[in-house]
């Protein structure tokens, strides 16, 4: 039955695949198919199967993958001393992968031994000189020295912390953000080297074109009037009318449950009418809706699919390409809609491309591959995972809904700095176009701001977000 499902899932019957992989994979079947089973019971509440199943396959194969399905069943149920012996071995079993040096290193760091940062430091040490063999290729050394610097910044230790974040600066790394740029000249001026503070204030100004925290800092550190904000090539709409009241959060893991997490943060600050806007790469992580690099094997339709998309996606000092221009994204787009539907969305895109008509590949590939992001677009430790969508983010929506109770919507949000809002996702009687008007301006932001929850309510001279009834 699994070699069933498998042709099926080649074919993009997806719905048809997955309900086989679910029922009949076993721990002797190939990570796939189980990966997908795993997904599936999660998905479905089945925490305990979902349990038995990843432990079984891991016991049999050993593989990254199928040791971070293990990892994620473990995490759900918040067994993270168990996580991290998981991650320990996979390091010693596969001592040239730096992604998964990177993997322990988090598990300690974030979750099973938080307030040893020591430890993690150790462990990411390690993973240095895998990362830096890793060059051209700059996104593991990005990723390493993001948790690095930040370690330094906490121990106080100054020296280290200007070393490494001048290190980080040179690779030009789209999630070297406005706080690092910061930080940085201001351990410049500190040291009286006025001229390299300022230098790193106009790199940053380059870079975050309309980052109002960089010009804030060039006045404040007293280097005149700053470069000024060009103006959006498409003005944002008119936003008056919204009040939007971003929410700071913990960090949000897949050890926590979206649900439950919307409702503990809002309560008491909701209002009849209210929509809840909840980012949607967050939702996909607490779903662990999210495939790692370094433990997933890539096709060569993946690498196919993500040479086209680069081709026509160049990039730039401190900018992100196409999300499918990353292999392991392709390879999530298969894995998640199908080949025969990847091969039907390369043809048409091939046809927009010679009628110079854009999108057409993401017409066909549908929206599960449209709300696709890549790596760097998450925080730590989730920076190195592609992210799909929340599986159902209309269900999702009026999960949170419910839960809040009265006359109260909810919606996943997919927003970016570009003014462009879309809600994937919405509970029964949300007004979404009006919800994608208020969010055009990313209030959520795209950086390391943590307000993954955004409240929105219409004011006088709008009308409502919410119907009456829901």
């Amino acid at each position: 039955m699994v070699l069933l499902g498998w042709l099926f899932d080649i074919l993009s019957m997806k719905g048809l695949s997955d309900s086989i992989f679910t029922r009949y994979a076993a721990p002797e079947d190939p990570d796939y198919p189980v990966h997908r089973a795993v997904w599936g019971l999660l998905s479905a509440g089945e925490v305990d199967k979902a349990m038995e199943l990843s432990r079984g396959r891991w016991e049999k194969s050993r593989s990254p993958r199928a040791g971070r399905d293990y990892i994620h069943v473990l995490m759900r149920k918040r067994e993270f001393s168990e996580a991290e012996k998981v991650a320990a071995e996979l390091a010693e079993r596969y001592p040239e992968n730096a992604w998964i040096r990177v993997l322990y290193g988090d598990i300690v760091r974030f979750f099973s031994d938080p307030n040893n940062p020591e430890r993690a430091l150790e462990i990411y040490r390690q993973a240095d000189p895998l990362c830096t063999a890793m060059l051209p290729d700059h996104y593991p050394l990005a990723v390493l020295l993001k948790r690095v610097t930040q370690i330094h910044k906490e121990r106080g230790d100054e020296d280290a912390l200007l070393e490494s974040l001048e290190r980080f600066l040179s690779l030009k790394s789209t999630n070297f953000h406005h706080d690092e740029f910061i930080l940085l000249a201001e351990l410049h001026l500190k040291r009286g080297n006025r001229e390299r503070a300022r230098e790193v204030l106009e790199t940053g100004c380059k870079a975050k074109v309309r980052d109002v925290h960089l010009r804030e800092a060039w006045r404040k550190m007293g280097f005149g009037e700053p470069p000024p904000i060009p103006p959006r090539k498409k003005p944002l709409p008119n936003l008056g009318g919204y009040e939007k009241v971003p929410i700071k959060t913990k960090l949000l893991t897949e050890a926590d449950d979206p649900v439950e997490t919307v409702k503990q943060y809002v309560e008491g600050r909701i209002r009849s009418g209210d929509v809840v806007a909840f980012s949607s790469c967050v939702a996909a992580i607490m779903e662990g809706r999210m495939l790692m690099e370094g433990t997933v094997p890539i096709s060569r339709l993946a690498r196919l699919t993500a040479s086209l998309v680069a081709s026509r996606h160049p990039v730039g000092a401190f900018t992100s390409s196409a999300p499918l221009a990353n292999a392991l994204s392709a390879q999530t787009a298969l894995e998640e809609v199908g080949s025969l539907r990847i091969l039907a969305a390369i043809v048409a895109g091939g046809i927009g491309k010679l009628l110079r008509k854009d999108g057409w590949f993401y017409v066909v590939a549908g929206p599960q591959v449209a709300q696709i992001d890549d790596i760097l677009g998450s925080l730590p430790p989730y920076d190195y995972y592609v992210m799909l969508g929340a599986k159902d983010p209309h269900l999702l929506s009026n999960r949170i809904a419910k839960a809040l109770g009265g006359r109260v919507g909810a919606a996943i949000v997919d927003a970016n700095d570009l003014g462009i809002a879309w809600a994937v996702g919405y509970s029964d009687g949300v007004d979404h176009k009006s919800l994608e008007l208020a969010m055009a301006d990313n209030p959520a932001g795209n950086q390391d701001q943590q307000t993954p929850i955004v409240l929105v309510r219409s004011l006088e001279g709008r009308a409502g977000l919410v119907a009456a009834e829901r």
